[in-house]
């Protein structure tokens, strides 16, 4: 908490499950300012990394620590361990190290909480943590850590036309509906759909629907394992579970004929090799409990997975509170929309009744006919969103980046800010 008192950002890291691999991430520092950022590095307190460091420290900086360097060996180490636990950078990294109460170490759910759960490890004046693993392989510098925390905001848009061609060169006309302010609590990026690493691989596209036994091949390739080998059986007994599910509830046998068919769906596909969060959001909050709770319940390295579950579940019981429209009502959305907006990224987490009322969007974009004129479509379509009596309010949402959104964004982002400077 002391550490950060100062700070709005963080960006942290955990070696807590690998007490014998050396810090390589480097992330810059900046110790005042707009762009500072806090670097903090969660690792054991007996780990290879911790010993290596209080041991290389000079003499004449023990005494800044209230440390005197003529006690004996053992009592200097144990100085060193209570009194430079917050106070020594390796890397760009403060070290904070634990302790383990167990013999074996920490426990899974001990580890998972710092990445899952992080709100009471820092100071309440931390609005945004960024976890990134230790073996991701780019360190995010500070403009990429500020450029993220800035996507988790979304300002209200107004109706607006926007016009696109299609394959045989016609340009086509469509009015988008006004969207609300969005918050969203989580920013994650979806899923990498490759059984390599190889760069020539072309990965499944993202519009094809990946069952639990695929996707956790995936999962397992990001964590460097082999994804044709046999799976623990904890990931087999998870999966099958939640197949399960599906099969029973999307079951049309003994439902009535006038009730709504809402389906539990694994769609939310995500990497977990960095996340930002939202510390300030209550929703997200409960959203991370939930997803630390379900990961905890079955001791595998694929939170990956159980974030799916939580997700489908919160859709589910949203869909059936705000009575949106049902899966036979439900149409496809224009495959052209996922070009012109963003839309398709947020994905609500709120599970009940709220202020928000939930938007069709796709069912409210309207692709303006040639014969009409542009200025009646637009009313047209006014008149329309009028009678429908949709609320903007803020919506909570997790946001699943795409890769191509995210070039797009970054440029935005970085012309908008140059700008800032000249000024």
């Amino acid at each position: 908490h002391e550490l950060t008192e100062d700070c709005k950002i963080v960006l942290y890291t955990s070696l807590l499950d690998q007490p014998d691999v050396d810090l390589k991430l480097q992330p810059e520092v900046h110790e005042k300012g707009e762009r500072r950022v806090c670097n903090l590095a969660f690792v054991l307190k007996d780990s290879d990394l911790v010993q290596n460091v209080i041991k290389r420290l000079p003499d004449d900086q023990l005494s800044k620590f209230g440390i005197a360097p003529d006690e004996d060996a053992e009592t200097l180490i144990q100085k060193k361990l209570e009194k430079l636990n917050g106070g020594l950078r390796y890397n760009g990294w403060i070290l904070v190290w634990v302790a383990s109460q167990n013999e074996g170490g920490l426990s899974a759910a001990e580890r998972n909480l710092v990445k899952l759960s992080p709100s009471l490890l820092f100071s309440s004046a931390v609005k945004h943590a960024m976890f990134v693993d230790h073996r991701f392989p780019v360190t995010p510098n500070t403009d990429d850590i500020h450029f993220l925390v800035d996507e988790t905001h979304r300002p209200p848009r107004p109706q607006r036309a926007v016009y696109r061609q299609d394959a045989d060169g016609k340009k086509n006309k469509y009015i988008l509906p006004a969207e609300p302010e969005r918050r969203a609590g989580l920013l994650v990026a979806p899923l990498k759909r490759k059984l390599t690493n190889k760069k020539d691989e072309v990965p499944v596209p993202s519009s094809q629907h990946l069952n639990a036994y695929e996707a956790s091949k995936f999962m397992i390739v990001e964590l460097g394992g082999d994804p044709n080998a046999h799976q623990d059986a904890s990931i087999k007994k998870q999966r099958e579970f939640y197949e399960r599910i599906a099969q029973y509830l999307n079951k049309d046998d003994m439902r009535c004929a006038y009730e709504p068919i809402y389906k539990y769906q694994l769609r939310h596909w995500i990497r977990s090799r960095w996340i930002v969060h939202d510390l300030k959001l209550h929703e997200a909050k409960r959203l991370r409990c939930e997803w630390y709770e379900e990961h905890n319940a079955w001791e595998n390295e694929l939170d990956q997975m159980s974030f799916v579950h939580v997700m489908a579940k919160r859709e589910l019981v949203r869909r059936y509170v705000n009575e949106e429209p049902d899966d036979h009502k439900k149409s496809d959305p224009l495959e052209e929309l996922r070009e012109m907006t963003d839309i398709f990224e947020w994905h609500s987490i709120l599970d009940r009744k709220d202020e928000q009322v939930h938007q069709v969007y796709d069912q409210a974009v309207l692709r303006v006919p040639d014969h009409m004129d542009s200025n009646n479509a637009e009313e047209r379509f006014a008149s329309v969103e009028k009678a429908q009596d949709q609320k903007h309010g803020l919506q909570l949402s997790v946001r699943i980046m795409s890769e191509r959104v995210m070039m797009q964004a970054r440029k935005v982002w970085a012309e908008r800010h140059k700008v800032k400077k000249r000024k």
